[in-house]
């Protein structure tokens, strides 16, 4: 993503947005969609890329694609309360949007032929809301923090997409709609929401939905091959292969080289010759009732020949029968040739017009009929997929009727499945723990002498338990993580490591251990590289995949913790200075930062001077640190230390008070130095100094 930025202006996102524009600001094209009133795009200054921009299409000339270097001249905020439409869904919702009233072009994209300057293709777009966030409260300070989304609603946001893709991969399309519709609304800037509810809409054949959900993904984050290709892919079965093409060269522009994208570049010719041929198809029975007004006013004309009047008649007769469409009015301009008075043509005229009109009719026979066949090809694919569905779900059904009740194994299994399915995590927990129980213990309660069958089968209860554990928060997520610890393990006999790697990654983020979390994640994807073969895991007794185990899914996932570990840094509650803090702990996920989330918070405290010093502690390192103090004797008291010199190197105060705050992160209890130590509410060094003050001016 990296190249010489000799074009683009420093700054150029915030001096536009400031509409500080003394001279042309060089932008480069990052994002494009159009509609018929107006352009959107993202722009870019090799640095930053911004927020949407309209241009309408009123001053789109010259126009230009992706990749192309403007020169924007100027530009102006339309306040929400000026327009007297509503906004589109290309524009960000409660944004004073900013438009493009002049530029020019100084460079196409052929030209440039990559992106300038050093992007960051994981920064989302609250990261560009961010960055010009300050500007837009100026404008208006009614713009609040809850434009930018609350982490409340995005964990919200994120459980619902999960959801969606549980049901995406149980082929329940209309319910991954839903789910990810609600999504939406909780967090609208979330690229994989849009692009996950544009495959359930392809899924479904609705494409023109797909479409706009896939150009809103791609406006989300510009930097996500697939989302080009799912956008080119809709496009391409609305019969429109212009902006097919248009998203497939994006794509390789921004994203680089791509089979994918390529393959429907090359794919173009064929398919717009299939397109062309398709032109000339029958009517369908909606349209009929407009061939006979046609073909009437037609056949009165003057100077209109016999054959062309029988030329017309055979075609409503062909459409008639065939209940095949076609433009009437493109038939009609077709038979144009036809329309010359036998007594102005030669007898040469005559001949040719006649071999071209049974040249003609070859060719629409022969597409009517390729067409017909082609109808009854997939009527007869239709039935039989119908009827292997009627089989499967047969199959299904004699499956489940022969699962005996009396079978402990099985029938926990099954409660398990659904619980985990349905979210209710506690309970799963507790009904795979009664059948990993059930495969290992013999009726006398001894351990089984398991078969390499038996053996996976109880690794792969063992993976949902630690899968349950990680999801359920702070109490269990140590217990799952030991679980994937365990399996992830080289010497571990688990099938699908990459996966134990990943959700055990996905424990150290919860953690806030960041670097791990990086690490494990990277080792997920490594893994699915070099095991090309790998299969997902299924639910033991039956031939369903576990989705949490689909290749696909864990390297996209894999992928975005990769981007989220690189970049998230929570601010924790606060950090512990003792020295041997992390020996202290003695525990595999130690660290100095303080979370109220972790799971071995125990409260902490905070020791503050006279000089506003203040020095944190985990209780443990606390204790340690007094007995360091008392050598080991351990008989000083919290309250021993109000009064002693300040713990802070090279800060001449006194510890003037203790807070200590419980499990809850709320204060407990605090201790502090006598009320007639201070005076004024000034801390004692500032009254000593304010006293010599006072003695050198009575010397003087």
């Amino acid at each position: 993503m990296s190249g010489k930025s000799k074009s683009l202006t420093k700054n150029g996102v915030l001096s536009l947005f400031n509409q500080e524009i003394k001279t042309a600001i060089n932008m480069q094209v990052i994002f494009i969609a159009s509609t018929d009133v107006s352009c959107y795009l993202r722009l870019s200054d090799g640095k930053h890329v911004s927020p949407v921009i309209i241009l309408l299409n009123e001053n789109y000339n010259p126009k230009f694609r992706v990749g192309a270097i403007l020169a924007i001249k100027e530009v102006c905020f339309m306040l929400l309360e000026e327009r007297t439409e509503g906004q589109h869904p290309l524009e960000d919702k409660g944004f004073h949007p900013l438009y493009i009233k002049s530029y020019s072009l100084l460079e196409h994209h052929h030209v440039t032929k990559s992106i300038l300057g050093s992007l960051d293709p994981f920064t989302s777009y609250v990261d560009a809301i961010n960055h010009v966030h300050q500007i837009l409260r100026n404008l208006d300070p009614k713009i609040g923090e809850h434009i930018r989304g609350s982490k409340q609603l995005q964990e919200e946001a994120e459980s619902l997409r999960c959801r969606g893709n549980t049901c995406f991969n149980q082929q329940e399309y209309n319910e991954a709609i839903a789910l990810y519709d609600t999504a939406k609304k909780k967090d609208p800037f979330d690229y994989r929401v849009w692009s996950n509810c544009s495959q359930a809409h392809f899924k479904m054949e609705e494409y023109e939905e797909a479409e706009k959900d896939a150009v809103i993904a791609i406006k989300m984050n510009p930097f996500i091959e697939k989302v080009y290709y799912r956008a080119a892919q809709a496009a391409l079965y609305l019969r429109d292969s212009t902006p097919a093409v248009v998203y497939a060269e994006s794509g390789i522009f921004i994203c680089g080289k791509s089979k994918d994208l390529q393959q429907i570049i090359d794919g173009m010719p064929k398919l717009n010759t299939e397109e062309t041929q398709e032109k000339i198809e029958a009517i369908i029975t909606n349209s009929l009732e407009r061939v006979p007004a046609l073909l009437t006013a037609v056949t009165r004309s003057a100077n209109i020949s016999s054959a062309a009047s029988n030329f017309l008649i055979e075609k409503a007769v062909a459409f008639t029968k065939n209940t095949i469409s076609t433009q009437v009015e493109e038939t009609l301009e077709n038979l144009k040739e036809f329309t010359l008075g036998d007594e102005d043509q030669t007898k040469e005229q005559k001949k040719e017009a006649k071999g071209k009109k049974e040249k003609n009719k070859r060719k629409i026979k022969a597409v009517i009929e390729e067409n017909l066949k082609e109808c009854e090809e997939k009527r007869i694919k239709e039935e039989k997929r119908k009827e292997k569905e009627e089989e499967r779900k047969k199959l299904e059904s004699k499956k489940e009727k022969n699962l005996k009740p009396i079978n402990a194994f099985h029938e926990t299994l099954r409660d398990g499945r659904r619980l985990y399915e349905t979210g209710q995590l506690h309970q799963a927990i507790e009904m795979f723990s009664r059948s990993l129980a059930c495969c290992c213990l013999d009726s006398d309660g001894n351990i089984n002498k398991c078969g390499n069958s038996e053996r996976l089968e109880v690794q792969v209860i063992q993976f949902v338990i630690g899968l349950c554990r990680i999801q359920s928060g702070r109490v269990y997520i140590l217990d799952g993580m030991e679980i994937m610890k365990s399996l992830s393990d080289a010497k571990s006999a688990f099938p699908n490591r990459p996966a134990a790697h990943y959700w055990l990654g996905l424990g150290y983020e919860k953690i806030y251990l960041f670097k791990k979390a990086h690490y494990h994640a990277c080792t997920c994807a490594e893994g699915l590289m070099s095991q090309k073969n790998i299969k997902p895991l299924k639910w033991p007794g039956t031939d369903d995949p576990i989705p949490e185990t689909v290749p696909e899914t864990l390297q996209d996932n894999a992928r975005e913790l990769v981007g989220r570990a690189a970049s998230s840094r929570q601010t924790p509650k606060a950090r512990c200075r003792f020295k041997d803090c992390i020996a202290t702990q003695a525990h595999a996920y130690a660290k100095e930062e303080i979370y109220v989330t972790d799971p071995d918070f125990k409260g902490f405290l905070d020791v503050t001077c006279e000089e506003y010093c203040t020095v944190s502690y985990h209780p443990c390192c606390w204790k340690a640190h007094k007995e360091q103090l008392d050598e080991g004797i351990g008989r000083m008291s919290d309250k021993d230390f109000l009064g002693m010199e300040c713990i802070t190197p090279d800060c001449t105060g006194k510890i003037c008070s203790i807070r200590i705050y419980d499990e809850t992160s709320k204060l407990k209890n605090e201790l502090a130095k006598d009320k007639k130590e201070k005076k004024n509410g000034l801390p004692i060094s500032k009254q000593k100094k304010k006293g010599k003050k006072g003695e050198e001016d009575s010397d003087l």
